[in-house]
C-alpha cells in the first residue's frame, strides 16, 4: 500500500525524503524575505524613524535568533526536532498576526513600533526553531552520512525563500501594505504547521543508551573558530539584506532593489545544487577558501558599483560565495561533536551567524558618519577575514582531530 503523503518522509529517494523536510524552513524564510523590504521601508519611510531606528528594528529579529539557537539545540537533543519546528511554526503564524495589527495602527508610530518589536522577535524565534529542527529533523531522518546533503537542501530553501519573499515584497508591499504581507504569512504559516504535526516524530540520539553529552563549553570549545569564520562571511549577506533598499532607494535605483536581493537568491540557491556535492568530495575547507574568495570579490564590486546593473553582479557574486559557506564548515564541525551532540551544535554555529546580523545595527548608526561607501568597505574587508579565520579553524581541527583529516 502506498504511504500517505505525509509520510514519504520516512522512505525512498534521499532527495524526495529531504525535500519533503525543507518545507518548513522555506515558510519560514520567505516571510523573512518580506521583512528584509517590508521592516526598514515601513519603520523609516511609512512610520518617520531614522535609518538607525529601522535598522535596529530589523536587527531585533536575529537578537531573538540567537536566544532561540540554543534553545532550538537543546529540544533537538533531548525532546526531538518535531517539537522544535512545531514552535517555529507557531511563532511564525503570530508574527503574522502581529504585523496584521502594525497595519491597523500604522496612523499611530509609536504603538505600531512597539508592536512590530515584538512581532521581529517572535519571527526571530521563529527562524531559530525552524531552522535547526528542519537540519536536525532530516539528519535523523537519511542519516548522518547525507549531513551534507541536508544541510545544502537547507540553505537552498532559506535563501531561497529569502530571494522569493524580498521579491515578492516589492509588488505586495506598495499595493497591500504590511497589513497583507501579515495575512499572506498566517497563511502559509498555517500550513506549515499542519504538515509538521503529520509528520512522525524521530527520537533523538540523546535518548539512546550509551550516549555522549558534552557540556556547553565543550562544544563551543570545539566550534568556536567555524563559528567565527561564519559569522564574518554572513556579513557580505547581511549587507545585502539589510540595506539594499534604503541604499538603492537613497541613491534613485529603488526599481533595481528586488533584482539585486532576487540575484543573490538565485545564484546562492544554483550553486548550492549544482556544487553542493563537492563538500563531500573535496572537504568543507577546501570549499570554504573558494567560497570566502568570490564573496570578498563580490562585496568589493558591490561597494564599487557605478551603476545599478554592476551592483546587481555584486549581489550575484556575494550569494555564490557565501553559498557554501554554512554547509562546508558545518560538515567539518559535526565530525567532532558527535551525534548525540548534533542539535546543540548546529544550534550554536548558527548563534554566530546571528550575531554577525546584531553586529549590522550598529553598521547602521555608523552609516550617519561613514557612509554606505563606508559600510560596504568594512564588509569587504570583514568577509576576507573570514577566509583567514576559517584556515585557522582547519589547522586546530586537524591537530586536535586528525582522524578528519581527509
Amino acid at each position: 500500500m502506498a504511504l500517505p503523503w505525509y509520510r514519504l518522509s520516512v522512505s525512498g529517494n534521499i532527495t524526495l525524503r529531504i525535500l519533503y523536510g525543507v518545507i518548513y524552513n522555506f515558510i519560514a524564510y520567505v516571510s523573512v524575505g518580506f521583512g528584509t523590504v517590508v521592516v526598514t521601508l515601513f519603520v523609516h519611510e511609512g512610520l518617520g524613524y531614522k535609518v538607525a531606528v529601522a535598522t535596529a528594528v530589523y536587527a531585533i529579529q536575529y537578537l531573538a535568533t540567537a536566544i532561540a539557537q540554543p534553545t532550538a539545540g537543546w529540544v533537538c537533543d533531548h525532546i526531538g526536532a518535531k517539537r522544535s519546528v512545531v514552535m517555529g511554526m507557531a511563532a511564525n503564524f503570530f508574527y503574522g498576526v502581529l504585523l496584521i495589527c502594525v497595519g491597523v495602527f500604522s496612523s499611530h508610530a509609536e504603538l505600531a513600533l512597539t508592536i512590530l518589536i515584538v512581532a521581529r522577535v517572535l519571527q526571530g524565534l521563529s527562524e531559530g526553531w525552524s531552522t535547526t529542527g528542519t537540519i536536525i529533523w532530516n539528519i535523523a531522518t537519511v542519516g548522518a552520512q547525507h549531513t551534507a546533503r541536508a544541510i545544502s537542501w537547507n540553505g537552498i530553501t532559506t535563501y531561497g525563500g529569502i530571494a522569493l519573499g524580498g521579491y515578492l515584497a516589492t509588488f505586495l508591499y506598495p499595493a497591500w501594505g504590511i497589513l497583507g504581507v501579515g495575512v499572506i504569512i498566517v497563511a502559509i504559516s498555517a500550513v506549515g504547521l499542519w504538515i509538521a504535526l503529520l509528520r512522525p516524530h524521530i527520537a533523538p540520539p540523546s535518548l539512546r543508551e550509551g550516549s555522549k553529552r558534552l557540556k556547553i563549553s565543550q562544544i563551543l570549545e570545539r566550534i568556536y573558530l567555524h563559528g567565527t569564520s561564519l559569522a564574518l562571511g554572513s556579513i557580505g549577506f547581511g549587507i545585502i539584506m539589510t540595506f539594499t533598499a534604503l541604499y538603492f532607494g537613497a541613491i534613485q535605483w529603488g526599481p533595481y532593489a528586488g533584482q539585486a536581493i532576487a540575484s543573490f537568491g538565485i545564484v546562492f540557491v544554483l550553486v548550492r545544487l549544482f556544487f553542493g556535492q563537492m563538500i563531500d568530495r573535496k572537504g568543507g575547507f577546501s570549499i570554504a577558501f573558494i567560497s570566502f574568495a568570490v564573496e570578498t570579490v563580490g562585496v568589493l564590486v558591490y561597494w564599487a558599483a557605478p551603476v545599478p546593473l554592476v551592483a546587481i553582479l555584486g549581489c550575484a557574486l556575494i550569494g555564490g560565495g557565501f553559498s557554501l559557506v554554512y554547509p562546508a564548515l558545518g560538515v567539518e564541525l559535526t565530525k567532532i561533536v558527535g551525534a548525540e551532540n548534533r542539535g546543540s551544535a548546529i544550534g550554536f554555529y548558527s548563534l554566530f551567524l546571528d550575531f554577525s546580523m546584531i553586529t549590522l545595527a550598529f553598521l547602521g548608526i555608523a552609516q550617519d558618519y561613514i557612509g554606505y561607501s563606508g559600510i560596504f568597505l568594512t564588509g569587504v574587508i570583514l568577509t576576507a577575514l573570514g577566509g583567514i579565520v576559517a584556515y585557522g579553524a582547519m589547522r586546530v581541527q586537524y591537530h586536535r582531530y586528525p582522524e578528519t583529516k581527509r
